[in-house]
């Protein structure tokens, strides 16, 4: 198990020396610039935008009409760059659906036929849980965020040659999400203006914390259970899942999101639990750091860097006690 970071093009030749990296790609355009040499890179994330007539979309495979068609191309483009630079892993992430127009199994199963139009050989796939949080749950419902969601993804034949990057703030999203709508399904919280619906999840957040944190484990313990064998990466933040409001409409990452390893107040990921989990299983894949550029807050390089220490001292002293016990 090894502690890296991840950037674009430019921010990895500052991290170069934390890696091999993850290699992020913004759009399109990054597929035309000579990437670091393959030992550099860990994993490469898909492009997180598609040129669709002149504009910019949300990457989404899922997607029916013109922007999957376009991202089904891209997906296609990324593979051969990845491949053919020699880089191995490539990252599939955000896919979503209107549930107004389609349904869960058919976008499923477009999801599916589009990435295994790219398999290859020499190219290991790899599929990353989304969030389930208010601004994607109706027209723009993540498709994949649940236990079920992965268990119907490998219920495919062809993706048992696939497998998992492991988004833990993500679980914690979609479990405190998920419960929130359950206590709230006499109520059309989609109608809710964004403000308000982050005020009535505060309160319930507060309310609830022993209960969404006996649920959080409750489904990691089962897909650690289930899947182990598929996690080959693991993107990590900290996170205040107290927090998770937007700056301002439309912000992203939340305010809690993405935030440095701090392990203190601010930083509420239960760390000791997911390395314990990790060990476990002997996991020998990158833990990627996710940490969000906030220049007016933080330097970005110094709270990845302190951010690993952390993480590796907790590590090397969870593996001190195994070896004791």
């Amino acid at each position: 198990m090894k502690i890296v970071a991840k950037g674009d093009l430019d921010f990895l030749k500052e991290i170069d020396y934390l890696g091999p990296n993850e290699l992020y790609l913004r759009d399109d355009t990054c597929l035309d610039k000579a990437p670091p040499s393959s030992d550099q890179i860990c994993s490469v994330h898909q492009p997180n935008s598609v040129l669709v007539n002149g504009r910019r979309e949300r990457f989404n495979l899922s997607d029916d009409g013109i922007v999957g068609d376009a991202s089904a191309k891209l997906l296609k483009k990324t593979a051969d760059f990845v491949a053919n630079n020699g880089l191995k892993t490539l990252v599939i992430h955000g896919a979503r659906y209107n549930r107004e127009t389609t349904d869960f199994n058919s976008a499923l199963k477009l999801f599916v036929e589009r990435i295994d139009n790219v398999h290859q050989n020499d190219l290991t796939l790899t599929v990353e849980n989304d969030a389930l949080w208010f601004n994607q749950f109706h027209k723009e419902h993540s498709l994949f965020n649940s236990l079920d969601h992965i268990e119907s993804f490998f219920s495919f034949p062809e993706m048992e040659k696939c497998y998992l990057t492991l988004d833990i703030e993500h679980f914690y999203s979609t479990v405190l999400f998920t419960l929130f709508l359950k206590d709230k399904e006499n109520e059309d919280v989609k109608s809710l203006y964004f403000r308000d619906f982050e005020k009535s999840y505060i309160e319930f957040v507060e309310k609830n914390e022993d209960r969404f944190l006996t649920e959080l484990h409750k489904t990691l313990d089962t897909y650690f259970e289930k899947y182990s064998s598929k996690i080959n990466l693991v993107h990590l933040v900290g996170t205040n899942y107290k927090n998770y409001i937007h700056e301002e409409a439309g912000k992203l990452p939340l305010m809690g999101e993405h935030l440095p390893v701090s392990m203190d107040k601010k930083d509420l990921m239960n760390y000791k639990y997911l390395f314990s989990k990790l060990l476990d299983f002997n996991f020998a894949g990158y833990v990627v750091l996710e940490v969000a550029f906030r220049p007016a807050q933080y330097r970005i390089l110094e709270s990845i860097v302190e951010s690993k220490q952390k993480l590796t001292a907790l590590l090397s002293d969870l593996k001190s006690q195994a070896v004791l016990n």
